[in-house]
């Protein structure tokens, strides 16, 4: 099983730092949780499976993709 990548820059202001950490606790970890879950229930064909999960924050927005 990967493990779903966040990406944000360092050269992002420090304002702009601190509202993606508020987005990512409050939307990202719960979602990433549930992914996890589901991951250690799920049938061993799919657990052998490679997976990624990207997430990307636009506009304060988070949208994320699974590709496997």
């Amino acid at each position: 099983m990967g493990v779903p990548r966040v990406r944000c820059c360092s050269s992002c202001p420090h304002a702009e730092r601190a509202a993606t950490r508020d987005v990512l606790r409050a939307q990202a970890l719960p979602q990433l949780r549930e992914w996890i879950t589901r991951a250690i229930s799920a049938d061993e064909t799919w657990r052998l499976a490679p997976h990624q999960r990207y997430r990307e924050l636009a506009d304060g927005h988070l949208t994320h993709r699974d590709e496997m």
